[in-house]
């Protein structure tokens, strides 16, 4: 015959039942548990573990640059835990006892740069370039400035790596212009002032007194009489030429 007392489902309970059904199996689960005492479970568990990673200083590279030497070797220990529970029902505290290296690990080894960047820049001159124009209306050997040359400016960002306080290498980044320098532009005479080959000059043949000076200069003598007082200066009735 059976038993028709059946076990209460706890989806037809009220809520106020289903709360008490639940602290009083709770309760009763504790009593067992208390009742049958705290428990020591011992188990093992292979686990990986890594070597710190080593590094090499690099005096070759700057300072947050790395690159791998070698690559590590992952190692495995075996390590014995003994778990505490209330009654093999509820776990209290778990600890490990002994470790064993199955594995041995093999730190990665990291080369890291050592050499500190800085970036100073200034501003520098850019110097002027001489021009020569040859000019067959003056007479060799004068010459004169016919425009004045000034420098111009740049400004230069540079790369130097220094070395626990020390310069090691300075280099130019970039250059920018600032201004441009103006090229001097001076005016050479080719004709031909030779007394045996130009024949016989006289302060008339020339435009400016350092013209007829430069001639009465390169020459040993005064073929061309240019210096009629020998004062040492030639054609003195000449006009100058405000350029020289």
């Amino acid at each position: 015959m059976k038993n028709p007392i059946k076990e209460p489902s706890l989806k037809k309970l009220s809520a106020s039942k289903k709360r008490k059904y639940i602290i009083v199996t709770t309760g009763l689960i504790i009593i067992l548990a208390l009742l049958a005492g705290y428990k020591v479970k011992h188990t093992q568990k292979n686990v990986a573990y890594s070597a710190p990673v080593t590094y090499q200083d690099d005096e070759t590279a700057v300072v947050g640059t790395e690159t791998v030497v070698s690559e590590g070797v992952i190692g495995s220990k075996l390590i014995d835990f003994d778990s505490t529970y209330l009654g093999f029902i509820i776990p209290v505290y778990t600890k490990s006892t002994n470790e064993a290296v199955t594995k041995e690990s093999i730190p990665k080894v990291l080369k890291r740069g050592v050499l500190a960047q800085t970036n100073p820049s200034e501003t520098v001159s850019i110097p002027y370039q001489q021009v020569t124009q040859q000019d067959g209306s003056y007479y060799s050997p004068y010459s004169f400035t016919q425009q004045s040359g000034s420098n111009g400016s740049k400004r230069v960002t540079y790369k130097v790596l220094t070395l626990r306080g020390n310069a090691v290498s300075k280099t130019v980044e970039t250059e920018t212009v600032i201004t441009q320098p103006s090229n001097q532009v001076v005016i050479q005479g080719t004709r031909n002032s030779n007394y045996y080959q130009a024949g016989d000059l006289d302060c008339g043949n020339f435009r400016y007194q350092q013209e007829a000076q430069a001639v009465y200069m390169a020459g040993q003598y005064d073929y061309h009489r240019l210096d009629g007082d020998h004062d040492g200066i030639a054609c003195e009735s000449l006009p100058r030429n405000s350029r020289n």
